[in-house]
């Protein structure tokens, strides 16, 4: 017997039957004075901020700012495999520019468009994962820079938010002193002229910080090396100091009056619950029906010869194994929990599981796990729909990278009619 059919024949029996961040510590910006210091003069600062780590930051635009004695901001991304082919520095290259004075900025990890990630773990790599990857290899990484100007929408800013000191976005306006923690700037484009420079340099002279977004420079590029130069030259005739948004923030405060407090990266590792979990006690916990019992695991044959009579006391969790469409509890794909509602005249475990809703929320702990669960829609199908059914959330999970956990019994209660499923997805940040 194949392990669909396996399955398949399983969860009939059964059914039918029923009646029912390591994490590393940012290093803090120790001199920073509270934002309601005192600006002793209207002096206007300029940041050079580039994005993507092409190889002409290095090749030519590094070489430049040294004449000059400026520093850049250089936005990396952390994974390389990912990172634009034959055109980005190498980790040795960006080592050189963090030890001549560079701040480098995360630039998330494989530089995606945030906001059409619908996955909270995929959100979490590419924000937090990045970060913790970038200091491990030794940067001080303070902000975080958007691809393509965006930010996960509000999970995304809520991770941003609570893992870095500041962070830039595509905005085009100027920075106040003291800035704000959201940096704005302005993008350095082919339309932009000389007169549009010459007025954003006045703008700032008045006490102001503008930051320039900056990219690749060449023929192809969407701003040419006679646009850099027209910026440096401009940059020299001001009085605008050319300054480094930490230099910024240790010098002027945070505009939002209180220095904000990063203790700890918030990366949580990736943790599952597999088998081999359950040679100890696994415990389910669902707040809003009151309940808080054991889980049990169960490993069907293929003569399914197993003692199916937890189910009558205790949901069970069916062994991964069991199927190629099954997966450890928290890992991408879909896991699945069988309870009776009723055996005889007794209610059971699941008794009161059609009363579960919307962002409802439950936990699976062992000793030293814990993993949490959001319900994300309650679904009444028929039985012959329920493989299908199972099937489609681990092909959703494993494709979106999001882990699913499926709540199945039998409805109306005292029946065995059709199926109730309960579909959660697992959160893996908490406010």
């Amino acid at each position: 017997m194949n392990k669909k059919n396996l399955l398949l024949a399983m969860l009939l029996l059964l059914l039918t039957s029923c009646n029912q961040l390591n994490t590393t510590t940012p290093v803090p910006i120790a001199t920073s004075k509270i934002a309601d210091t005192p600006t002793p003069q209207p002096q206007g600062y300029v940041t050079l901020w580039f994005d993507d780590e092409f190889i002409s930051t290095y090749e030519i635009v590094y070489p430049e700012l040294e004449k000059r004695g400026w520093k850049g901001v250089l936005a990396v991304i952390s994974d390389r495999e990912k990172a634009h082919e034959n055109s980005v520095l190498s980790w040795d290259q960006v080592n050189e520019l963090e030890q001549e004075g560079w701040e480098i900025s995360s630039h998330s990890k494989t530089r995606s468009r945030l906001n059409e990630i619908k996955s909270e773990h995929v959100l979490r790599e590419e924000i937090v994962a990045s970060k913790q990857e970038l200091e491990d290899r030794g940067y001080s990484i303070s902000s975080f820079t958007f691809p393509y100007g965006q930010n996960g929408l509000d999970f995304g800013q809520k991770l941003i938010s609570s893992n870095y000191y500041y962070w830039r976005s595509s905005i085009q306006a100027m920075n106040p002193i003291p800035a704000w923690r959201h940096l704005t700037s302005y993008s350095l484009t082919t339309e932009m002229t000389k007169e549009d420079i010459d007025n954003l340099m006045s703008d700032a002279e008045s006490g102001k910080w503008v930051i320039f977004n900056l990219h690749a420079v060449t023929d192809q590029s969407e701003h040419f090396l006679d646009q850099f130069q027209m910026l440096f030259n401009a940059i020299e005739d001001s009085t605008l100091k050319v300054v480094l948004p930490h230099e910024m923030f240790e010098e002027f405060g945070y505009a939002e009056g209180f220095i904000p407090r990063i203790e700890a990266n918030t990366f949580q590792s990736y943790e599952i619950i597999g088998v081999e979990d359950f040679d100890k006690s696994v415990s389910l916990s669902i707040p809003v029906l009151e309940i808080d019992t054991e889980l049990k695991l169960v490993c069907p044959n293929d003569q399914l010869e197993n003692n199916f009579s937890e189910l009558y006391e205790n949901p069970i969790l069916i062994c991964p194994s069991s199927s190629e469409y099954l997966g450890d509890l928290g890992q991408d794909g879909a896991s699945i929990i069988l309870g009776h509602r009723q055996w005889g005249i007794v209610p059971k475990v699941f008794a009161h599981l059609d009363k579960m809703h919307v962002n409802d929320s439950l936990s699976i702990s062992t000793d030293n796990k814990n993993l949490n669960y959001n319900v994300k829609e309650v679904l009444e199908i028929e039985p012959e729909e329920l493989w299908q059914t199972i099937a489609q959330y681990y092909e959703k999970g494993t494709e979106e990278r999001i882990s699913y956990l499926l709540l199945i019994t039998c409805t109306p209660y005292g029946t065995s009619l059709k199926r109730l499923i309960v579909v959660l997805e697992r959160s893996y940040i908490e406010y």
